[in-house]
């Protein structure tokens, strides 16, 4: 596998078509509805991580490809790269035009070592996030 190619353009491995033949194989002792049910599920997956990937690379459009690119640089700098919204909030702030480093939290704000843990919780930032579209 290829570290510079991103995942969702390398074909499935056999590992991952060996999981999803599993899963149908033992859905399919359920029954065929139950079998399809799970493959519905396996495809939906598919579909939801396109829509995310679509509405992250549409933030190209009103904030810039060189933003975009750093400002899902700074979200897997600090492990948390798993929500779309994230980088949207990282964009609206101007915070993708800070420096990365390990004193400084997602918000460009300096942590002391003995006081919080390097890097914070993805579930502490998303709710940050919430609280403020609520006050917005």
């Amino acid at each position: 596998m290829n570290p510079l190619t991103p995942s969702s353009l390398q074909p499935m491995t056999s590992a991952e078509l060996l999981l999803k033949q599993a899963l149908l194989h033992r859905a399919l002792k359920y029954g065929p509805s139950v079998a399809r049910l799970v493959e519905n599920l396996w495809a939906s997956s598919l579909l939801e991580a396109d829509q995310d990937a679509r509405q992250l690379m549409r933030l190209s459009n009103s904030h810039g490809r060189h933003r975009l690119e750093a400002a899902c640089r700074r979200a897997i700098y600090y492990r948390q790269d798993k929500n779309a919204e994230l980088i949207r909030w990282i964009l609206d702030r101007g915070l993708e035009r800070l420096p990365l480093t390990p004193f400084t939290d997602i918000r460009g704000q300096f942590i002391f070592p003995l006081d919080q843990p390097e890097i914070e919780s993805q579930d502490n930032v998303e709710s940050e996030i919430m609280r403020e579209r609520c006050t917005e």
